[in-house]
């Protein structure tokens, strides 16, 4: 394992900056008691065909094998996490579907707490172990993993046990710092006009994320598309009105591959957790192309509906996948 980037800590933190513009407007919404402007903005947010939308930097619009159908998810139920994760890839096609021979793969799971694997608030280390190496199996040139974590990376590395699956397992494991390591992309969306997102990233052939399942104060879960925060710099700017900002975020970061750990979840105290009391075993993976689609099959595993998310509806009228459980092909692995 190759340790790269600044080790100091995170300076952006994940708490709220009353500084922000973003706050303000969220302030305002509230005040008014949430009518008009959600109301309108949303659809206004939502249109594909605006000219700000127009700007979106191609090198980001990553796109998953033509091959693979948004709308197929596979579900691996009872096991090891190692083996569930295999189960849930090999159901798609296998990882050659989705990484081909020399590409340069970038890994995102869930590292932003210090806690262990049993507690709930990372990605399992052995959901990554599995990954990488079926990556590595199929021919990819330099396999990376990273996370822009809430607490001090050297810790929630450690803790989480990712740091030495990605060891055992070959990968680079990249230390996130900000400024130096982020470059700013042009969104255009209503919301979200810009956004610094990790450099590495925007350098690979293929995104890979591998979230994990959990209650979320903000967002109610955090599945996939709340896991994209782990590539921005600026993580607490975007919290305000997070519900427009996930989908506007999800139109520039665009996975290839989305594997949802749901070994084990947190139902309680999310996202950071901490007691065991909180956390259940489905023993579970998800896995799927499109983003939207394996949120929604996610969301029952909190006996949610997907139409309860206001991020996966919006989501869904910006045409960025389908949330209607009844259209999605799930194949049980």
């Amino acid at each position: 394992m190759e340790m790269v980037g600044d080790k100091k800590e995170s300076k952006s933190g994940c708490e709220f900056d009353p500084s922000r513009r973003n706050l303000v407007v969220s302030f305002i919404r509230y005040a008014i008691g949430l009518t008009l402007l959600d109301v309108f903005l949303p659809e206004i947010a939502c249109s594909k065909t605006s000219a700000e939308g127009k700007k979106t930097p191609g090198k980001l619009l990553k796109k998953a094998s033509p091959s693979i159908d948004g709308k197929t998810i596979a579900r691996a139920q009872k096991g090891d996490p190692y083996s569930l994760t295999r189960r849930a890839v090999e159901a798609l096609g296998g990882m050659s579907v989705f990484v081909k021979k020399g590409e340069r793969v970038m890994l995102m799971p869930n590292i932003g707490w210090d806690r262990s694997p049993e507690q709930a608030a990372c990605t399992h280390p052995e959901v990554v172990r599995a990954v990488i190496e079926m990556c590595k199996d199929a021919g990819a040139g330099e396999v990376g993993v990273f996370c822009h974590s809430c607490h001090p990376a050297q810790s929630t590395y450690k803790t989480s046990g990712i740091a030495d699956a990605s060891d055992k397992a070959g990968a680079r494991l990249w230390y996130v710092s900000p400024d130096p390591d982020f470059e700013t992309v042009d969104v255009g969306g209503k919301r979200l006009q810009k956004v610094r997102v990790f450099k590495e990233l925007l350098k690979s052939d293929r995104f890979i994320n591998i979230p994990i399942a959990k209650v979320h104060s903000l967002s109610v879960l955090t599945m996939a598309m709340k896991n994209l925060l782990g590539a921005v710099e600026d993580r607490p700017s975007l919290h305000p009105d997070i519900h427009n900002n996930l989908p506007e975020l999800a139109r520039i970061l665009k996975p290839d591959l989305n594997i949802l750990d749901a070994t084990r979840i947190l139902v309680r105290n999310g996202p950071t957790g901490g007691s065991l009391a909180d956390v259940e075993k489905p023993e579970m993976v998800i896995a799927g192309s499109n983003i939207v689609s394996v949120d929604a099959v996610g969301a029952g595993l909190f006996g949610k509906e997907p139409s309860t998310l206001r991020f996966l509806t919006i989501a869904n009228s910006m045409g960025l996948g389908e949330y209607n459980l009844g259209k999605l092909k799930i194949v049980e692995a």
